[in-house]
């Protein structure tokens, strides 16, 4: 008896296929027996598999088109700026299951680097300097392009506090002059 848990740990992509080859068997094995003129009913009951590995083909393609078509509403979404979709409640197995995996890690670090950058920008433009994108998780570009703006951050954070120097200086040039004057 075939382990039916083994088919579980696949997709429905995958299912498809080796249903896909089992009904071009069947058909193959139906071609020789009715050529060798084996009784009708074992070419029927061969048949009747052959239809019902068909059916289950196509199935397995509606629940594979399913994970695809909400695959494209989510891409959709994520292009329209929002990080909070992810693909979820799926029972898809093996490869299929590897691209939604890869698919929602990839929105989970786009997120990341959006909101880290964000908030770091928010804290600098209220002069707080401190405040930088964690680089932490972060990779290739988002990290070139954060490790960029933190720097940035620095030098925002160096011209406030030479600013702040310069003021304090005519400050104090001031009173010596007011003190100077009186």
């Amino acid at each position: 008896m075939m382990n039916l848990s083994l088919l579980s740990k696949h997709s429905s992509l995958y299912k498809a296929v080796l249903a896909s080859y089992a009904v071009a068997i069947v058909a193959i094995i139906i071609f020789v027996l009715a050529l060798i003129k084996l009784p009708a009913w074992i070419i029927e009951l061969l048949g009747v598999l052959q239809i019902i590995l068909a059916f289950i083909t196509v199935v397995m393609i509606l629940r594979t088109r399913r994970v695809f078509h909400k695959i494209g509403q989510v891409s959709k979404a994520v292009q329209g700026g929002d990080f909070h979709e992810r693909i979820v409640g799926h029972s898809e197995g093996g490869e299929v299951k590897d691209v939604i995996n890869s698919f929602n890690d990839a929105i989970d670090v786009n997120d990341a680097f959006v909101r880290e950058a964000t908030l770091a920008m928010k804290a600098s433009s209220e002069g707080r300097y401190y405040r930088k994108i964690i680089l932490t998780g972060l990779n290739g570009l988002h990290r070139k392009s954060a490790i960029g703006i933190n720097k940035a951050i620095d030098v925002m954070a160096s011209h406030a506090n030479n600013a702040k120097n310069s003021m304090g200086e005519v400050e104090r040039m001031l009173e010596e002059t007011k003190n100077g004057v009186s």
